[in-house]
């Protein structure tokens, strides 16, 4: 669909890379491939069947 999610969803979680798998596997639509992000997360986004935008994180490292 080309409409914005009504709904986003933030989680962190012990493994991303895990989770973020297990969840295309069972329908949803990668948005952002997880990465390392420069605020010390590995980050990712992805869309459920229902719409729902989630952006799912593992904290790796702080930043001062």
């Amino acid at each position: 669909s080309s409409m914005s999610p009504a709904v986003a969803i933030h989680l962190y979680v012990e493994d991303v890379d895990s989770i973020f798998n297990q969840a295309v596997k069972a329908g949803a639509k990668a948005v952002m491939p997880v990465e390392d992000m420069f605020w010390g997360d590995r980050y990712g986004q992805l869309d459920d069947p229902f719409g729902h935008r989630w952006s799912i994180a593992t904290h790796k490292e702080d930043h001062a």
